[in-house]
């Protein structure tokens, strides 16, 4: 009998693809328990493996072969409140994180210009002195937020027209 030379071939294949296979679960198993992603990858396996979500999913499944109407409410229900949980305790972690790390930073500056004009320079312009301002008073607000970076600007002016500038 003359030997094989392609069975031979097949199976020396198939070792080496098994010994493929072996490495990369060994390299996958080390990820699941060396990493950060390997830590929430079995987590999240460890909570779909709980019995207690599995006897709720299985009791949700199959419920009167969904026929009724109250079968339906109820599994529809069912399925709110679990969403509902998930969205509240996603809620509640958000605001620990938030109280753990403080609040927005807020920097607030006020710049107050009091400037002086004489009688002399009001006299040019004419009219009655007592309508308009001997002081003229400039405050400028800024308020810059960490996150958005707004910045918003307001000017107050104690006369009624700016005085012609130096």
């Amino acid at each position: 009998a003359m030997f094989d030379w392609d069975a031979a071939a097949r199976a020396h294949e198939a070792a080496r693809d098994a010994q493929a296979d072996a490495e990369m679960y060994a390299a996958h198993d080390e990820w699941l328990q060396a990493s950060w992603g390997g830590w929430a990858v079995r987590a999240i396996r460890s909570f779909a493996d709980n019995s207690f979500f599995r006897a709720i999913a299985d009791s949700l499944q199959n419920q009167d072969d969904g026929k009724d109407a109250t079968a339906i409410l109820v599994t529809n229900g069912a399925r709110l409140a679990v969403i509902l949980a998930m969205i509240l305790m996603t809620v509640a972690v958000g605001h620990i994180a938030q109280m753990i790390m403080g609040q927005d930073i807020v920097v607030e500056q006020e710049v107050i210009v009091e400037e002086e004009v004489r009688l002399s320079e009001l006299d040019g312009a004419g009219g009655d002195s007592s309508s308009e301002s001997i002081e003229e008073d400039e405050v400028a607000h800024e308020e810059i937020t960490d996150g958005a970076d707004a910045i918003s600007a307001s000017t107050r002016r104690g006369s009624k027209e700016r005085k012609k500038e130096r």
